[in-house]
């Protein structure tokens, strides 16, 4: 079950105290600091088996874990992938900047500094290190270095991510799903790593690469009804205009995508949950009105969402 934390409920001169404490529990030697009085988070964990998972959103910090002092490396990985903002990640000999849609997976003996900007929002996942090794040939090859989610390989990776967190009544408290999912997620990080590479000429200009971080970011925030076009566009550091510009391209625009891809999950969620109602599945994909919803959903498919699902 996805246990939800947030600092807010918490005195304002202990809200640090508070995450530190939390940060500790879920990523063992994790401390953080920021300079924000009202420090402002909020984060989601999840365990399945061996595997832990975090989705942590907070005010600008510093985010640290110093190197196991045992000399205890290769016990676990741990993957951060950024999905909003931007981070600056210190390690040994390196730093490397992630923006969304990249990714770093690092061992967790050898520790790191996280300097995350205001608004950043990761997926954070830690597994035992045998759990790569026995599914990859020469993983140290793959530690400690940016890689994109923008592979055919990546995006199946990381929808599986996002489902879980939507997903979280599924095989609650039971053990074989949970040591099940985390094969399924160690399979798909194996297969997301090996395509990592192949990125520098799969994406051809600095236009495309930013369309795709564009995209990237739309679909991890599109169960959030507030999502608007000049978020989108801020989040970036492009204008309306310039965001409009980039999806005319594409044949559409940013409301007609993120429209698009909600009744696209939506139809998905129909045939594959009938226990739960179409209004409740609408307010999951970012609908705040069913009956808009229902009247797009036909528009769209033929069909009204109830007929959709009595097609099986």
């Amino acid at each position: 079950m996805i246990e939800k934390f947030t600092s807010s409920s918490i005195p304002t001169g202990r809200r640090l105290d508070f995450w530190n404490e939390l940060c500790e529990q879920s990523l063992r030697g994790t401390t953080v600091d920021s300079e924000s009085r009202a420090f402002r988070a909020e984060m989601w964990r999840l365990s399945l088996g061996d595997t832990t998972l975090l989705r942590p959103r907070s005010d600008a910090s510093t985010v640290r874990r110093p190197a196991d002092p045992s000399g205890c490396e290769g016990r676990s990985v741990v993957l951060h992938m950024q999905v909003g903002g931007r981070s600056r990640m210190q390690l040994r000999d390196r730093t490397i900047e992630l923006a969304p849609g990249d990714f770093v997976l690092t061992d967790a003996g050898h520790g790191y500094v996280f300097d995350l900007s205001q608004g950043h929002d990761l997926i954070v996942v830690e597994m035992p290190m045998e759990v790569l090794q026995s599914r990859i040939d020469g993983l140290a090859g793959h530690l400690d270095r940016a890689q994109t989610i923008f592979t055919p390989g990546g995006r199946l990776f990381r929808e599986f991510l996002f489902s879980l967190w939507r997903q979280d009544y599924i095989g609650a408290g039971d053990p074989v799903f949970g040591q099940g999912a985390s094969q399924v997620l160690a399979d798909l990080w194996v297969m997301a790593l090996r395509q990592g590479q192949e990125e520098p000429q799969a994406l051809k200009g600095r236009k495309e690469a930013l369309r795709q971080r564009i995209l990237a970011f739309m679909d991890a925030e599109l169960f959030d009804p507030e999502l608007t076009i000049a978020q989108i566009a801020s989040e970036f550091g492009l204008s309306p205009r310039s965001l409009q510009a980039l999806f005319s391209e594409m044949g559409t625009t940013p409301t007609r995508y993120i429209l698009s891809k909600r009744l696209d999950r939506a139809a998905d969620c129909l045939l594959a949950e009938p226990g739960r109602s179409v209004t409740e599945i609408a307010f999951e994909q970012g609908f705040n009105d069913s009956a808009y919803f229902a009247r797009r959903f036909r528009a769209k498919f033929g069909v009204t969402p109830t007929q959709w699902r009595q097609r099986t």
